[in-house]
This record gives structure tokens, C-alpha cells and sequence, in this order.
């Protein structure tokens, strides 16, 4: 969601607002990260990384971004007595770098990894245009995340965020602990999997 778009098309947005509703959505998820935090972390190297940096071994920048929802939705259903053992089929909107996502996320599919997709509670995911038909579900997302954004990174509260809030709302910041933490845990994962045939740790 773009700055202006609440003020380009306000009957649409207020519209949206709307529908973000205790009795119509179970819950709103959003996570967030410093694009420049992350870039630098995800470029180090050492002996323990092939001499590959060090985000190769979570796929990139966007595979990070929806393996740190799949972390915070799952850790949610974890916690849920109502849906702890739902399965989900994560949507996400279309990137120059889904291709990157879906050959990680592939590896779910595989038999030697049947822990980690149990602990994501993963079933599938797709990618949709956020522009398309089916894009509505999307915007709404676009909408919490710029609300909840705007006052972590402004400390400005817009009027509608009280609205929004009255839906159960969890969101988690990855500063640069939580970024290499992941990172790191990645490329431990990945060496665990070294027998297993994971392409990512095939020699180039």
C-alpha cells in the first residue's frame, strides 16, 4: 500500500477498513524488518557458509519475509486452543522473486522434511496479484501492515487503527539479533539436511 492510496481512494479504503472485523477475519499477523539490516547481515560470510553469503542459506530477502510470517502464524496456532491444529495454505503476493520462495518452500513437499512443514503448519501456498481479482484479501493485509508500520516507524496513530485492533492483532519486529538468529538457524537446519539431498548445500 502506497502512501497516498487511502487518500486517493477513500470510500474504497474505508470500505476495507470495514471488513477488518472480529466476527469476519480470526486474527491480523504482520511482520516487519530494516531492508538495510537485512542486507547487511545476509552478506556476511564465514568458514561455516561455502563461501556463500550467509542469506543463501533462507533463500533471500522475500523467502525471509514469508518464512517470518510462517513463523508468526504458526507460532500463533501453536498457542490457539481453538485452531492449534489447523493447517494453513499460506497466499502471498506475486514478486519478481517467487521463484526463489517456491524452490525453498518446495522442500517442504519433500519426506525429510515432514517436521518443518508440520511446524509450519504448511499445506500449500500460492502467490496472486495484489492488482487481480483475486488481490482482495491481499489489500487488506497491505492495510494493517501500513497502519501497524506507521506507528512503529512514525509513532503516528492513524484514526482507523483502533478499528483495526479490535480484531486479535500480533506483529513482530526483526531487528538485527532476530535477523541473524534466523539466518544463522537456517544455515544450521541446512547442514543438518546435508545427507538428505538438499540442492542448497549441492556443490556449484
Amino acid at each position: 500500500m502506497n502512501e497516498a492510496h487511502h487518500l486517493k481512494h477513500p470510500a474504497v479504503y474505508q470500505e476495507l477498513i470495514g471488513l477488518i472485523r472480529p466476527e469476519a477475519v480470526i486474527c491480523g499477523l504482520s511482520v516487519t524488518r530494516y531492508l538495510k539490516e537485512h542486507k547487511k547481515l545476509a552478506e556476511a560470510r564465514s568458514e561455516y557458509t561455502r563461501g556463500q553469503p550467509l542469506g543463501y542459506w533462507f533463500g533471500g530477502a522475500y523467502t525471509y519475509a514469508t518464512g517470518a510470517m510462517m513463523a508468526l502464524c504458526s507460532g500463533w496456532l501453536n498457542k490457539s486452543p481453538l485452531y492449534c491444529d489447523e493447517q494453513v495454505a499460506y497466499i502471498f503476493e506475486n514478486s519478481p522473486h517467487q521463484g526463489n520462495v517456491n524452490t525453498f518452500w518446495g522442500l517442504l513437499d519433500r519426506p525429510q522434511y515432514a517436521d518443518r512443514k508440520q511446524q509450519n503448519h504448511y499445506i500449500s501456498h500460492t502467490f496472486v496479484d495484489g492488482k487481480g481479482p483475486l488481490g482482495s484479501v491481499l489489500q487488506m493485509c497491505d492495510i494493517l501492515a501500513w497502519n501497524l508500520n506507521k506507528i512503529q516507524r512514525e509513532k503516528s496513530k492513524t484514526p482507523e487503527l483502533n478499528s483495526l485492533l479490535l480484531t486479535p492483532t500480533f506483529y513482530y519486529h526483526h531487528g538485527p539479533k532476530e535477523i541473524s538468529d534466523t539466518l544463522h538457524g537456517a544455515l544450521d537446519c541446512w547442514e543438518q539436511f546435508d545427507k538428505k539431498g538438499n540442492p542448497y548445500l549441492e556443490d556449484k
